[in-house]
């Protein structure tokens, strides 16, 4: 008759029941990451000048020269409260032009600038704009205004700030957020390349879980 050795059955059992227990603990974690959403604000006058349909703010469409200011690149991503990309997000943005001006509220502006831009997210959340470092405004500090829309998730307001600015600590919107890792959400991160304008990332958590991509 076979001999049945049950030590050897009894470890290679347990060896699979481990297995089966750390496969099902990644496929549990995949499904339950939580990303920290964005802080919303909400400006108490909301924008009413018209948004440019163009994610390039350098030189308005129809100018000769390119805007004054420093070139500036802003990069970044539009996730759902799971880590998930969101896809074909519309994200609008509008900000000050180098001197600290802005429309429609300023006589005093720079002709070549767009001063309002508007991307598309591609199938990875992906978004980018091409525009220059906005100046101070009030006193605040230099900041660029975020508007997403998608048709899943409740409209979202924001602002972009940057890094190892000043004002950052005076500025009224960025004071009313008392948590620490709230506050450093809104600072985008950058990263500067020989003869290339200075790339920011700021990457945006929407509240909500996207309906139609799940991985």
């Amino acid at each position: 008759m076979l001999k049945v050795n049950y030590c050897i059955l009894a470890t290679v059992f347990l060896i699979q029941l481990n297995i089966a227990k750390e496969a099902y603990s990644n496929f549990d974690a995949q499904f339950n990451t939580q990303c920290p959403l964005t802080p919303s604000i909400w400006d108490d006058t909301p924008f009413e000048g018209k948004i440019i349909k163009n994610n390039n703010l350098r030189k308005k469409v129809g100018s000769p020269d390119f805007a004054e200011g420093e070139f500036i690149n802003i990069t970044g991503k539009v996730l759902d409260s799971s880590c998930v990309p969101v896809a074909e997000a519309v994200i609008e943005i509008w900000q000050a032009d180098a001197s600290g001006n802005i429309v429609p509220t300023s006589n005093k502006i720079d002709k070549n600038f767009a001063y309002t831009g508007t991307a598309i997210t591609n199938n990875l959340g992906q978004y980018s704009f091409f525009t220059i470092f906005p100046g101070v405004v009030d006193k605040q500090a230099p900041r660029i205004h975020f508007k997403v829309k998608h048709p899943d998730f409740l409209p979202f307001e924001s602002y972009m700030y940057f890094p190892n600015n000043n004002l950052n600590e005076f500025d009224s919107s960025l004071k009313n957020i008392v948590d620490k890792k709230e506050k450093n959400l809104l600072i985008a991160a950058y990263t500067e390349t020989i003869n290339v304008p200075v790339t920011y990332n700021f990457n945006l958590t929407l509240g909500g879980v996207n309906k139609y991509k799940r991985y």
